[in-house]
């Protein structure tokens, strides 16, 4: 009688246990589709598609334009920097790809200031920037959980840059 006294209070307390004790134990996942990485930074044609996509870069006029290619280009380097781990590439590479996407995520900020300076209306744009951001910072957990001890501090600077570039893009709002 005690032990099923003891049990149901137990399994009535179940429900009213603090939530956010569930939640933590639980990834969130972003819902935000990153582009097909075609080509990967480790093919010897690679070169190309960086040269193709400077020359395209520079010949785009509008601020917000040039900011949807950079992110875009942003993106596309997460998700190589994300397919390299999952193939077991090189690790070094997917770090050096990770920090290139940062750099474009960084000139897509630019561009949006200007643009918002120029009076054009940037609100959806900056809420995809923030959730790219958010999906940035998720890869970047997801490939320090398949890297060994010696490469998380070229990382880590990374991590850093991304939610350093998160405090940026508040700005902007």
């Amino acid at each position: 009688m005690k032990k099923s006294l003891i049990s149901l209070i137990f399994l009535f307390s179940l429900p009213f246990y603090p939530s956010h004790i569930y939640a933590a134990t639980a990834p969130v996942i972003i819902d935000y589709e990153l582009p097909y990485p075609g080509i990967l930074p480790d093919n010897p044609i690679y070169p190309l598609k960086i040269i193709r996509d400077k020359i395209t870069g520079f010949l785009i006029g509008k601020p917000l334009k040039k900011a949807e290619f950079d992110l875009i280009k942003a993106d596309t380097r997460v998700s190589a920097a994300s397919t390299l781990i999952d193939q077991r590439k090189s690790i070094s590479l997917a770090i050096t790809t990770l920090s290139e996407a940062e750099d474009y995520f960084n000139e897509a900020l630019k561009k949006t200031g200007e643009a918002k300076a120029e009076g054009v209306d940037t609100r959806e744009f900056v809420k995809r920037l923030v959730t790219a951001n958010q999906k940035h910072e998720e890869i970047a957990k997801k490939i320090e959980e398949k890297i060994g001890t010696k490469d998380k501090n070229k990382l880590e600077i990374v991590k850093k840059r991304i939610q350093a570039l998160g405090r940026e893009l508040k700005k902007i709002r």
